[in-house]
């Protein structure tokens, strides 16, 4: 069990390192690559954030499944050992954070060497007056807005926003330098619409969810034509017309212990998920259900926060690909997508 912490700590460390433990090189040192491409450009942008923290994530659990299934005998590779452990791993971390460090030194001296460069350069009044204006522009109505802020290490603009007619649906707009906005409305809106639709049977079948999220996003080239008179098309008039442009994901977390017959019943709630997506037409969908130990401690479940170091506690995860929400058939068909993890 040593060698599947070592390698889920390494990955947390650093994406791309629990795979070099792991013996993968090749996808390691993609892994490592990708991050620090990303890391270094996705600043200010919230797609590329977005994108970043899911392949960190996703390189965390790959690693910890891998090693697993490696402890059992199921993957047949060996794990790195001794003198050469030591030197692969210790030069990977070394150059990884060694570039990071760099990078972020440099940003900092040139934020200090240029004079009044942590002040926005435009009067926030005047960007949140420009904000008002580029959403009137593009939708056709109006939107109130709240006090910009101002990120000066990568130059970007954030103001919140709501329609008018509908305050409790908040987005962001937001502009990197003197480039053009650009906002979330779109997505935010559908995003809550497909909450909504989705609410009574998470309320039926995980009433005690600890966390659960549920996202959508469009195809940016749609905007001009999801939205009308400034109101964001219906999500299923959406999905009918244009079945290959969005994408939804669906997460549930929950703090449960699983027996066999826990299990099973899992499978079952699981299942009256899948028959929703398939009844309403729902086909680019992903749905994970993560289930942590109750022995997890107080702290994170308050915080409902990512866990980092909570990762022990995590004993099964469900994870159902766009591909295979189609073909499930029956409760039985889940059992090859529920897996152990501790």
């Amino acid at each position: 069990m040593i060698h599947v912490i070592i390698a889920t700590l390494l990955s947390i460390l650093f994406s791309g390192i629990g795979q070099l433990y792991n013996g993968q090189r090749i996808k390691g040192i993609i892994l490592i690559i990708v991050q620090l491409i990303l890391g270094l450009i996705s600043l200010g942008n919230v797609w590329l954030m977005m994108l970043y923290g899911v392949i960190r994530l996703g390189a965390v659990v790959d690693a910890l499944v891998v090693s697993l299934l490696m402890e059992k005998g199921t993957i047949n590779r060996e794990f790195l050992k001794g003198k050469r452990a030591v030197a692969e791993i210790g030069v990977a971390l070394v150059v990884s954070y060694g570039v990071q460090l760099y990078s972020a030194f440099t940003g900092t001296m040139l934020m200090i060497w240029m004079p009044g460069s942590s002040e926005p350069p435009e009067p926030l009044s005047e960007v949140r007056q420009e904000a008002k204006i580029y959403l009137k522009d593009k939708y056709g109505v109006e939107f109130g807005t709240e006090e910009p802020r101002y990120t000066a290490a990568t130059s970007t603009y954030r103001v919140n926003a709501y329609p008018k007619t509908n305050p409790d649906l908040t987005f962001t707009v937001f502009k990197v330098g003197s480039k053009p906005f650009d906002d979330t409305y779109v997505n935010s809106s559908v995003s809550k619409q497909s909450r909504e639709e989705l609410q009574p049977l998470i309320d039926q079948f995980y009433p005690d969810a600890w966390i659960y999220s549920c996202n959508v996003g469009v195809n940016n080239a749609l905007d001009d034509d999801v939205v009308v008179n400034g109101e964001v098309m219906d999500y299923a008039e959406i999905r009918k017309k244009y079945p290959d442009k969005y994408t939804q994901h669906v997460d549930i977390m929950l703090i449960r212990d699983l027996d066999d017959q826990g299990k099973q019943e899992e499978l079952e709630r699981a299942f009256e998920i899948i028959q929703f997506f398939q009844d309403q037409g729902i086909h680019e969908v992903t749905f994970e259900v993560s289930y942590y130990a109750e022995s997890l401690p107080e702290k994170p479940r308050k915080e409902k926060t990512s866990l980092g170091s909570y990762y022990e506690h995590l004993k099964y995860n469900l994870s159902v690909s766009y591909e295979a929400v189609a073909e499930i058939e029956t409760a039985a068909d889940l059992e090859e997508h529920l897996r152990k993890l501790n």
